[in-house]
């Protein structure tokens, strides 16, 4: 697979051809974790760390409420 990045909002459409084999295209990758998209808009990947962010809060939160462990104070620094 391969990936085209491009600010252009008409690009020219072309074809990759590897011994007599055309390689399919991809519109989005992730790359060393960051989520890349044809057009180079961080949307993705920003609502995917938002998703992961909330996960983790959520985490903080229920342990922040529990008998045991850290007190409030300690976790919201």
């Amino acid at each position: 697979m391969y990936q085209f990045f491009s600010l252009q909002h008409n690009n020219a459409e072309f074809s990759l051809i590897i011994d007599d084999q055309m390689v399919q295209t991809s519109a989005r990758t992730e790359y060393l974790g960051v989520l890349l998209d044809n057009g180079l808009i961080w949307t993705d990947h920003i609502c995917k760390t938002v998703e992961k962010t909330k996960k983790g809060l959520g985490l903080i939160k229920r342990l922040a409420v529990a008998m045991w462990g850290s007190t409030h104070d300690i976790l919201t620094f």
